[in-house]
């Protein structure tokens, strides 16, 4: 397969984020934003905070897992497993209650990158040690089913933790167990009945798709001493959260940064919400856009743009920096130069088109960003084309939409099962072809059988011949 065309185009992208409240009702961006102070940073971390004339300041975090930033649950000890007595059929542990001031020596002891970390779950807070409201799940496990279980119904929500994603979605039984999520964390729905109207302490979070990719990877933790419910949203809609989940408030809200106290209280808590800030690696690139599952016909060609940003320290130069191949090329061309310096914060855009695909399937390949000698820290940019047979040109919207189901779900397989719903339609055309031609050969048996059944009727056929 030959490269017809290459072209190379460096632009800077700004994303623009959507606006919405998890619970579907459009707003409109306000200028809350400009209010706000940058008063720590690091990688991949910001620490914003707003001064009022007569009440307490409110805190936001910016945490971006594509800059290798990263959030841990984290909880005190446990005192009784509570083993099968969760209301899902886990366990119900009691556990250990610590002031945040405890809770971030741990932590920044075991982490040269600890960030911040405020406070998380709901739980009773006339007992110590004290069981969850809601569930939680750590490192794969899940520690605690909660024991809210009647409480708030349908207005509970869980956010899942992946490394380089998150996600908030409606709690249910089915929705934790079944989630591949390594860490998750159970709030409320940010309109649910939690004295809204009151100016009192609010833990909140959001989320939103910092580079319009169709993932969250950025994550808005909200901390302030008085607050109502929707100031606080107010606030993270201010910085683009497109989703919002309510954490425990009031005397359990805190928040610690860099060791310094920003939102102080006496209570004592079982679980937090640790940050850490991310790597700055020499090199590193952010896959800003690629193909998406693009669906072709046999002997159609693909039109491939990769736009890549340099979130790393170097500088990409020409001479030293690459776009590298990994695994099949889909042409000749197994590597790309830097069309021109690409300094940190730049993006640059590849685009080439491929020759005809042969057969049909589904054809992945794989990029890397190189300098020659290290390309370990550069995660692989890696995308798949899906080719149907010509015979099912026509189908190609129906699987779309599948794909791009598939795709919104989250869903494991998503290669099986393209190529499994290909097959399907495969194997449907040809029993349709063959059931009338199968149907139509007994008849003409039939009608044989009749014919010589007939010795009048052949016989002045025969006659006839004769004659002639």
């Amino acid at each position: 397969m030959k490269i017809k065309t290459i072209r190379f185009v460096v632009i800077l992208i700004v994303p623009i984020v959507g606006l919405q409240l998890f619970i579907g009702t459009a707003i409109s961006k306000s200028n809350t934003l400009d209010d706000f102070l940058l008063i720590s940073f690091a990688q991949g971390v910001n620490l914003y905070r707003k001064d009022y004339d007569d009440g307490n300041p409110d805190f936001v975090q910016e945490v971006n897992l594509s800059q290798s930033a990263s959030i841990e649950l984290l909880h005190g000890g446990i005192i009784n497993e509570g083993k099968n007595q969760g209301v899902y059929g886990g366990d119900d542990p009691w556990i250990q209650r610590q002031t945040l001031e405890e809770a971030w020596e741990n932590f920044s002891t075991s982490s040269d990158r600890a960030f911040c970390i405020t406070n998380g779950q709901f739980f009773s807070t006339n007992d110590n040690p004290t069981p969850l409201a809601f569930p939680l799940k750590t490192g794969g496990v899940i520690v605690s089913d909660g024991y809210g279980i009647n409480e708030f119904p349908n207005e509970k929500l869980m956010l899942e933790i992946w490394k380089d994603r998150v996600n908030i979605s409606l709690l249910s039984q089915e929705a934790l167990m079944s989630s591949n999520a390594p860490d998750i964390v159970v709030g409320l729905n940010p309109v649910a009945n939690k004295n809204p109207e009151g100016s009192i302490g609010r833990t909140f979070i959001g989320i939103k798709d910092d580079n319009s990719d169709g993932q969250y990877e950025e994550i808005l933790v909200f901390s302030t001493k008085t607050a109502r419910q929707i100031d606080a949203v107010k606030v993270l809609q201010s910085f683009g959260a497109e989703k919002i989940m309510m954490l425990d408030g009031g005397g359990s809200t805190q928040l610690i940064c860099g060791g310094i106290g920003y939102v102080v209280s006496d209570r004592t808590i079982p679980q937090t919400i640790a940050v850490q800030s991310g790597d700055i690696p020499t090199t590193q690139a952010l896959v800003v856009s690629k193909p998406d599952w693009p669906i072709l016909v046999e002997q159609d060609s693909l039109s491939v743009e990769i736009v890549i940003k340099n979130v790393g320290l170097d500088i990409w130069t020409p001479e030293e920096y690459s776009l590298v191949n990994v695994t099949n090329p889909w042409g000749e061309e197994e590597m790309f130069k830097m069309p021109t310096e690409i300094r940190p914060g730049e993006t640059v855009s590849f685009t080439w088109t491929t020759s005809g695909f042969n057969g049909w399937g589904v054809f992945s390949t794989k990029w890397q960003v190189s300098n020659g000698t290290d390309t370990s820290v550069n995660e692989l940019i890696e995308f798949s084309v899906v080719v149907l047979p010509e015979e099912l040109e026509a189908k190609r919207q129906e699987l779309q939409e599948e794909v791009d189901q598939w795709v919104d779900e989250q869903t494991q397989n998503i290669e099986q099962l393209i190529v499994s719903w290909i097959q399907q339609q495969v194997n449907k055309t040809i029993n349709e072809t063959c059931i009338p031609t199968a149907t139509f050969f007994p008849l003409i048996f039939v009608m044989i059988l009749f014919m010589r059944n007939r010795p009048g009727i052949m016989k002045d056929k025969r006659n006839k011949k004769e004659k002639n």
